[in-house]
């Protein structure tokens, strides 16, 4: 299953599945945008907030693609961020 999968388990009000989808893609290192903050949400939704905010203050690095003046990381992560926003 992918993100998007959970993600529609979240907005259909699946919870506890979206969130257990969720830790999977975290343990399997398959990690996109947006996929701290939904599981935060799911945490901020289930009265948990003090962890919700854990994950909602989790810095993604490579979201920006490479491309923002922001952008902290180093030259090597900048060009593998460029690359999959090419593909």
């Amino acid at each position: 299953m992918n993100f998007e999968y959970y993600l529609k388990l979240q907005k259909s009000g699946n919870l506890k599945s979206a969130e257990k989808g969720y830790k999977l893609l975290i343990k399997q290192n398959n990690i996109v945008n947006n996929l701290f903050a939904s599981l935060g949400l799911i945490y901020l939704k289930t009265n948990r907030a003090k962890t919700a905010l854990k994950f909602f203050n989790k810095e993604l690095k490579g979201s920006c693609g490479g491309y923002s003046e922001d952008c902290s990381c180093n030259m090597i992560q900048k060009k593998i961020c460029s690359f999959k926003n090419k593909t």
